[in-house]
C-alpha cells in the first residue's frame, strides 16, 4: 500500500488523501531491454470508499548504476462494480 503525503510532488488525488493499493503488476522487457512495469491500482477515500481504478505502465533504464523512470503513464478503469 502506498500513501502520498507530500502535496507538492504528487496527484491531486494525493493531495485530498486516497491511499492506492497495487491490485496487479506484471514486468516484462521492452524491444530496447528495458523493463516495463503494468497494472492496477485501486484509489481508496480516506474514509474507505473505493474511488477509481488506475491502469498503469512505467518504463526504465540503468543508468549510473541505478534504476530510473523514464516514461510512466495512468489511465483512469471504471471500477468492477461498475462495469456493465
Amino acid at each position: 500500500m502506498v500513501s502520498c503525503a507530500i502535496e507538492k510532488k504528487c496527484s491531486p488525488t494525493c493531495r485530498i488523501g486516497a491511499t492506492q493499493t497495487n491490485a496487479s503488476t506484471t514486468w516484462r522487457r521492452c524491444g530496447s531491454g528495458s523493463p516495463e512495469s503494468r497494472g492496477i491500482n485501486h484509489l481508496t477515500m480516506p474514509e474507505g470508499q473505493p474511488m477509481v481504478d488506475v491502469r498503469f505502465t512505467d518504463v526504465f533504464v540503468y543508468r549510473q548504476n541505478r534504476w530510473l523512470a523514464v516514461s510512466a503513464q495512468e489511465t483512469p478503469v471504471r471500477p468492477p462494480e461498475q462495469k456493465p
